[in-house]
């Protein structure tokens, strides 16, 4: 996620808001630096990790990833007005 702000940053974007539905306190006060706002669900002070927080976290492989990215380009191609604003 940090990459992702950077690159917005480079392209000049008006605002950057972030979501998360749980996060640590420390990573969330790192972001808190550096984008607009921060939506997020709970940040405990016990954060073993992301996925002990869920019944089910399994990892996505890249190919997973790909089939996402072309459902959306699908989707925005039959329904432009979910487009990222933006583009």
């Amino acid at each position: 996620m940090r990459a992702a702000v950077q690159a917005l940053r480079q392209h000049d974007v008006a605002r950057i808001v972030i979501a998360v539905p749980i996060g640590s306190p420390q990573v969330c006060g790192e972001f808190v630096e550096i984008v607009d706002e921060i939506v997020r669900g709970i940040t405990p002070e016990f954060f073993p990790s992301v996925g002990h927080w869920f019944d089910n976290f399994d990892q996505l492989t890249d190919s997973d990833v790909g089939d996402l990215l072309k459902r959306v380009d699908a989707i925005r191609a039959q329904s432009p007005e979910v487009a990222v604003r933006g583009q």
